[in-house]
């Protein structure tokens, strides 16, 4: 009976205890289990603090993840310092974004769709003007080819000099494009 009257009492307790918030300066990050480290003036530190809601299930979840010596601000959860969420940083590392199956990842190297397995987005407008310089080249091709065939004239073999030159000529205004700059480095999905 004593055991259950003290348990009621301290259940009381916390409940009628407001909430802990406090700052400190982030000492070490760990993005597997999204917690950290923090360090507080004038107080114990705070050991694997949660970068998230819940620890019980990371199928998704929005994270900030605070770089190493960045401030946070941190809430003591059911006033058990043993249990702790940061609420915000002064420096983000980065930002993971997960829910069900789709992640998205944030940081300084820009952003990663579902582990970047895809490679980077497609620049859409270096596309069309590459396409467009394909397109010019054919064209081109086309052109020059008819123009070396009507250069040697009826009878005649196409592979002779007069042939070639006339399609070199014709040939060397083409531009082909170059597929160089089509991705979006900072983008990757």
């Amino acid at each position: 009976m004593e055991e259950n009257f003290q348990h009621l009492i301290e259940l009381l307790l916390k409940q009628s205890i407001p909430s802990i918030t406090t700052v400190g300066t982030v000492k070490a990050v760990d993005t597997d289990k999204l917690t950290c480290d923090v360090e507080r003036e004038d107080a114990p530190p705070l050991h694997s603090v949660r970068l998230h809601a819940t620890e019980i299930s990371h199928k998704s979840y929005v994270v900030i993840i605070p770089e190493v010596g960045s401030d946070v601000l941190c809430t003591i959860i059911d006033n058990d310092v043993n249990e702790a969420q940061v609420l915000s940083s002064s420096k983000p590392e980065g930002v993971k974004i997960k829910i069900a199956e789709t992640t998205v990842a944030i940081d300084k190297e820009g952003v990663t769709i579902n582990n970047g397995d895809l490679g980077g987005l497609i620049k859409i407008e270096e596309l069309k003007s590459d396409l467009k310089k394909l397109n010019n080249y054919l064209d081109s091709l086309k052109n020059a080819i008819s123009t070396g065939l009507k250069a040697v004239g009826v009878s005649t073999a196409a592979s002779g000099t007069l042939g070639a030159q006339a399609f070199d000529t014709a040939i060397s205004a083409a531009q082909l494009p170059s597929y160089s700059e089509l991705e979006n480095q900072k983008v990757k999905h």
